[in-house]
């Protein structure tokens, strides 16, 4: 039976161990979004400590219609090089990195009880169920799905061994996702 602390291969990703930290929120940002130093040293302790898999927190592909509700960001190559460092850092001691990316909440973003949030379709708030979202438009889910790829390409140039895509909880891509929030009629509707 194998053990937490033994290798393990995924797909071709190796890991020294089992062992992996959840890619939980660690607010300490660059005025930008970008990782700061503060957070780099974090994932750098916990790589130090033996942790086979860093997961950093959640990051956004663009605040084009929300503001960051994860602590980061990944849209640009001045993001893209703090990045870079985490991943040298935490390779140093022989630990992985996979960074999630995520289109935002939507439907879930607290901005105030005045501005609709945007989501897939006019559904409500779940903040204040009174608000209706806006749906976005094919040209901003076309702008969405062009972020997402150019943040996997940062990351991945970045030096990043993994990417993962944060769909669920009922954030963004979730509400694409699932009837219960999707009620569109184009190709970007109906079901899976």
């Amino acid at each position: 039976m194998p053990t937490l602390f033994e290798e393990v291969k995924i797909g071709n990703l190796e890991l020294k161990n089992r062992v992996v930290t959840a890619p939980m929120g660690f607010a300490y940002t660059d005025p930008d979004g970008g990782y700061s130093e503060r957070q780099i040293e974090y994932y750098v302790e916990r790589a130090r400590g033996g942790f086979g898999l860093i997961y950093p927190t959640a990051t956004m592909v663009t605040t084009e219609f929300e503001p960051a509700p994860m602590p980061n960001v990944l849209e640009n190559y001045s993001q893209a090089t703090r990045l870079a460092m985490l991943c040298e850092k935490v390779h140093h001691y022989g630990a992985k990195v996979c960074v999630q990316l995520s289109l935002g909440l939507g439907r879930v973003s607290f901005i105030d009880p005045y501005t609709a949030p945007k989501s897939a379709s006019e559904i409500p708030s779940f903040f204040f169920p009174n608000l209706i979202c806006t749906p976005y438009t094919k040209e901003e889910i076309k702008f969405l799905v062009q972020k997402f790829g150019n943040a996997a390409r940062l990351a991945q140039n970045a030096g990043a061994d993994a990417i993962e895509i944060h769909a669920y909880g009922g954030y963004l891509i979730d509400q694409f996702l699932t009837p219960l929030w999707n009620k569109r009629t184009d190709e970007y509707g109906g079901s899976l």
